[in-house]
């Protein structure tokens, strides 16, 4: 008997299948996500719900078997697409990365500030499209991509979302988990109907598909699960997670439904791996000015470097600011470099100072939980490819840091959301099912 967690990234698709007793993985696919539309708009970042769909399709009929009992899925978070009452698409996905929400509106705010929420949130980007005649005529509803593949799979018309989606979208009130109201009259008709659990929305094949889990929950529960474990995730972004009983009240995490009762509470660096990709590119280019050679992968030459120490740079680090695109409330925020001498300016110094700088702006995040964790679990590639990063986080959290044996952890959630919705586990027992390196 085995399930399947179907992960749809921005950038990429992925379906693992594993064993629903032991949580062993039998097979991984996984495909691109080649779906963007071009435009003309610099704000506009947009994707083709049907070739999404299709690359879904292809993925789930090559991986299920005859063995397969559940299809859990997780998806990218705060993007919107408009349905017709027939569940069918009619307008591009408005995806997480899409700045129409950072637009003025009226008395010097924008569309997301209006809303008290962010740009690329889904209620900010349905204000935009409803105030500009963006709405498409037949549509009844907007809806998360991850449901409209479900919706489609399972041959469902009415968007239903679970709450960890549906709190990605903003206006939404995670203790009585349902959509609020605001100066502007949210919600509308417009907002899809609200499930606080992992209960069946369904069936594919005649196989049992649950409803679709935000990307952060399922990252989440795929590497720590029922833990009182911080969640550590570097990718081009960057954020630190963890469990609390209670809403945060730090403006700067955001509180996100979890398995119903708890919150996930999300503290999110728009610059993580980014910025050091940002430093690397800028020693490139000094490469290149120095030799008159353009370098298309300087990267081997960074891991060498950082392969080794040097004591100046650990004992007297050049200090960075790594919010080189601006925080969620604030895009004028910028970077910044402080604390150099003549003896740490060096390229090494720099690379440590921009791996320390990421890993300050997620401690600070923790620090304004009030919540006390004793290890962290880090995931992405922004860790499983720098030591050094790793090395940096237990310095500077002071508690150890596993990295999870699997590395499609969004996938894997999907696959315990799965496991939960059909009855076969609970909470408590998804740890078992989790292993480290």
């Amino acid at each position: 008997m085995n399930s399947i967690g179907l992960d749809i990234g921005t950038t990429s698709v992925c379906a693992i299948k594993a064993d629903a007793l032991s949580g062993e993985i039998t097979d991984i696919k996984t495909r691109p996500n080649n779906s963007f539309i071009n435009t003309d708009k610099p704000f506009e970042k947009i994707q083709d719900p049907e070739k999404i769909l299709n690359i879904c399709r292809e993925l789930l009929d090559s991986i299920i078997d005859t063995d397969t009992v559940s299809i859990g899925i997780s998806t990218q978070m705060h993007g919107i697409l408009y349905v017709d009452k027939f569940g069918k698409s009619l307008s591009p996905f408005y995806i997480w990365q899409d700045m129409r929400g950072d637009k003025i509106f009226k008395d010097g705010k924008t569309y997301a500030g209006v809303l008290n929420t962010f740009p690329g949130y889904g209620s900010s980007t349905h204000l935009y499209n409803k105030v500009n005649g963006l709405i498409p005529h037949d549509a009844k509803k907007f809806t998360s991509i991850g449901d409209y593949v479900a919706m489609n799979l399972t041959g469902n018309n009415r968007p239903a979302v679970n709450i960890t989606v549906a709190a990605s979208f903003g206006c939404f009130d995670e203790e009585k988990n349902k959509f609020k109201n605001s100066e502007e009259n949210f919600p509308d008709e417009y907002f899809p109907d609200v499930i606080s659990d992992f209960s069946p929305v369904g069936k594919y094949k005649n196989i049992i598909v649950t409803p679709s889990i935000g990307d952060n929950q399922a990252g989440f529960l795929g590497a720590v699960g029922n833990s009182k474990d911080i969640l550590l995730n570097v990718g081009t972004g960057s954020q630190v997670s963890l469990i609390s009983d209670y809403p945060s009240s730090s403006p700067s995490l955001e509180t996100r439904p979890y398995d119903g009762k708890r919150y996930l509470l999300a503290g999110c660096a728009l610059c993580g791996g980014r910025a050091f990709s940002d430093v690397v590119k800028f020693i490139g280019e000094c490469a290149t000015v120095i030799t008159g050679e353009k370098y298309d992968n300087i990267y081997p030459f960074v891991d060498k470097l950082m392969s080794g120490s040097n004591g100046t740079a650990e004992n007297k680090p050049i200090k960075f600011d790594t919010r080189f695109c601006g925080t969620r409330r604030d895009s004028s925020v910028t970077g910044s470099i402080t604390g150099i001498t003549e003896n740490n300016l060096t390229p090494y110094t720099f690379l440590v100072g921009a791996l320390d700088g990421m890993a300050e702006e997620l401690f600070d995040y923790y620090s304004s939980s009030g919540v006390s964790a004793k290890e962290a679990v880090a995931t992405g590639n922004g860790v499983r490819k720098n030591k050094k990063l790793k090395e940096i986080f237990e310095r500077k959290f002071n508690m150890p840091v596993k990295i999870p044996k699997v590395r499609e952890e969004a996938a894997f959630g999907a696959f315990l959301s799965s496991l939960i919705g059909i009855g076969k586990i609970t909470f408590d027992d998804t740890k078992k099912y989790i292993s480290y390196e």
